[in-house]
């Protein structure tokens, strides 16, 4: 029960730091593992570059919503 308190505390911090993680790992780390499962050229790519976009989107609405 503390720790939900502490994360709902945390939330936009934690959704913040997701995000980033998103926006860097997807055209980074995921695409590498994906093209090492051997997956079809365009996949790694269109899912790396899309996590990407989604990283950045999902900045660019928290930063938003926390100015005044």
């Amino acid at each position: 029960m503390r720790t939900l308190r502490t994360l709902s505390k945390y939330k936009w911090a934690l959704a913040f730091l997701v995000s980033c993680l998103l926006a860097f790992l997807g055209p980074t780390y995921i695409i590498y593992a994906l093209e090492k499962l051997e997956l079809v050229w365009p996949l790694p790519t269109v899912l790396g570059f899309s996590l990407f976009v989604v990283g950045f989107l999902s900045i660019a609405y928290i930063l938003s919503r926390m100015r005044p």
